[in-house]
């Protein structure tokens, strides 16, 4: 009769033990799961964010080119003249 109980005893404690187990992993898995789900959206976030850096660095290109090109025109020599004055004779 003590055998029995005790191995009931043993059996309601490997069950207790597997509830809490079962219950653990349970909590595990959605903290994962919830870890997961918030570094989808800080990846959308990341894409979002580069996405709009490729916008500003093809701007800021753009604009240096222009400028570039001003600053060409305004700084480039003027052609010299080496035409002398003709001397008219009537």
């Amino acid at each position: 009769m003590k055998d029995q109980a005790a191995i009931a005893d043993k059996e309601h404690e490997r069950a207790e033990s597997a509830i809490k187990d079962r219950e653990n992993a349970r909590v595990a898995e959605q903290a994962v799961q919830a870890r997961l789900e918030s570094a989808a959206r800080e990846l959308e976030a990341l894409k979002e964010t580069a996405s709009e850096a490729r916008q500003a660095e093809k701007k800021a290109l753009e604009e240096a080119a222009l400028l570039r090109g001003k600053l060409e025109a305004l700084t480039k020599p003027e052609p010299k003249t080496t035409h002398k004055a003709k001397k008219v004779t009537t």
